[in-house]
């Protein structure tokens, strides 16, 4: 008889903590769509890469004589690195804006780190310093936005 009544508080227990974890966090699935450097959408829903800032689409990088469009580079880097695959974006239960942050993966690498990683984005505000490390090696290593130009990008001022 004893055996049986463990089991029965250990399944109550277990179910307590799926629906726990369940309501802690919001989590979307499916095919996204690029809208920019940091924000994604699936299934008509807006997510904003947490803990990231992307260069704006506009923005150009690099010096007055040798500039290049950053901006759209890193909407090229995140479109090409999510091509047609599957991401999943986990959202906080507090969030209840129109656009909603989150936490968006493919497979089991973070959209958000790989950015930042990458160069393609900068670590957000201090205060949310998750990516700050990942911002310093790509500052050091000079990828993507803190680097050179690619040679297909390089453009002379006052060229559109």
């Amino acid at each position: 008889m004893k055996p049986r009544i463990e089991i029965v508080c250990l399944a109550g227990a277990l179910s307590l903590f799926w629906s726990v974890a369940s309501a802690s966090a919001e989590k979307v699935t499916g095919i996204a769509e690029v809208i920019s450097g940091d924000k994604l959408r699936i299934a008509g829903t807006t997510f904003h890469l947490r803990g990231i800032r992307a260069v704006p689409e506009g923005e150009t990088c690099g010096t007055a004589a040798q500039n290049w469009r950053c901006g759209w580079s890193s909407i090229n880097a995140l479109a090409n690195f999510v091509g047609r695959h599957w991401i999943t974006c986990t959202v906080s239960p507090s969030n209840s804006a129109r656009i909603k942050s989150a936490e968006c993966f493919a497979g089991p690498t973070s959209i958000n780190r790989w950015m930042v990683t990458q160069g393609w984005a900068r670590a957000d505000t201090p205060a949310d310093a998750i990516y700050r490390e990942n911002e310093v090696e790509a500052r050091r290593s000079r990828r993507g936005i803190w680097g050179d130009a690619p040679p297909a990008l390089r453009r002379s001022p006052g060229t559109p």
